[in-house]
Parts: C-alpha cells; structure tokens; sequence
C-alpha cells in the first residue's frame, strides 16, 4: 500500500524484523541475521520511533503491559509512544470501575461503526504535535486505525504491524473519501 510494508508475523520476529526495515536506509533488500541487526543499528545514531495504537476497551498503559515482552526488546533500540484512544467506554458492569477503557471510535446497537474519521483526525493531530513516527504497531481497533493511517502517508511511516485488525467498510470509505480529497486538492 503506497510503498510501505504490511506484515504479519510471529511475535518473536517483530524485533529483528523492525530493526531491519527501520534502521536500514538503503533501498536493497537485507537478509535478517544478528549481524545485519548489529551493523544498522550501530550505523543509524537517531533514536527511532514507534507509535503504539491499543484496542478496543483497553488503553495505553493496558497495550503497553500486554506487549510488555516484545516491548522491552523494542525499547532498547526504539522509542515507544503508547496513545489513549479518544474516547472513555462505560465500564459501569466492570468489576474493577477504577480501570478506565477506552476505544479510537463506537458501534451502535446495529454494529454500524462511527468516529472513526474523528479518531484518524485524532491520531493525525497527536503525530503533528510530537516527533514523527517509523512504525505503527496496532491491535484490534488501533491494527485498524494503524493500516488506515498508513494508507494516508501519515509521518514517514515505514513500516505498520498489525494483530486481530478487523476489516472495518467504513474505514475503507473514510480513507477512500481522504486520498479522493487530497487527489482534488492537488489538482485543483
């Protein structure tokens, strides 16, 4: 999709994986190994960054303790950045009410999704205003949101790995309706 890479992998590949397609700069294609690994990241002196996107009824710091084995892989060569989606879920059934869930958009009662052009505009905003991101990871919603922004060409981002993502239509309609805008906007 427009260059950049989808992939769907084994948990104990994502570290050496996101080494190779972030840190590598140059266009040939690498051969995963420790050296490689080893060589590239010695070469690149920046600190690169990776944009975490939770899913639905959880929040940042829940994705963040989840992920918490591939995490502490990451973070000794990556920068991670775990985002609340904006919206607060009711959790008043819960047992645990101090617990506060969230999503990046809502269904109703005939499961038609809606916000998620808010919650898109929502993760764009939040990208503006910090640093810009190498990677998305994402899970479930935020796999969904993840694939979305990077059909966008959000922050040079270069690769999105994605877990349980469903197929949203009106993600697909949203983005569609985005790139036909930004299309109008250059030609016009």
């Amino acid at each position: 999709i427009n260059g950049i890479g989808m992939i769907l992998l084994p948990r104990r590949l994502l570290y050496s994986i996101l080494t190779v397609l972030l840190l590598n700069t140059s266009n040939e294609s690498s051969t995963i190994n420790a050296m490689n690994i080893n060589t590239v990241i010695k070469e690149n002196k920046m600190p690169r960054r990776i944009l975490c996107l939770h899913g639905r009824m959880q929040s940042a710091s829940i994705f963040s303790t989840k992920i918490s084995g591939a995490r502490r892989k990451l973070e000794r060569s990556y920068e991670l950045d775990f985002l609340d989606g904006p919206i607060i879920v009711d959790t008043t059934n819960k047992d645990d009410s101090t617990v506060v869930l969230r999503a990046w958009w809502n269904r109703d009662d005939n499961k038609k999704e809606f916000g998620i052009d808010d919650a898109i505009e929502y993760v764009q905003n939040e990208i503006k205003n910090r640093k810009p991101y190498d990677a998305i990871i994402g899970f479930s919603q935020g796999g969904t949101l993840a694939a979305a922004l990077s059909t966008l060409n959000v922050s040079n981002v270069r690769a999105v790995i994605t877990a349980g993502a469903p197929y949203s239509e009106e993600a697909v309609r949203i983005i569609s309706n985005k790139k036909d805008n930004n299309n109008d906007d250059n030609m016009g």
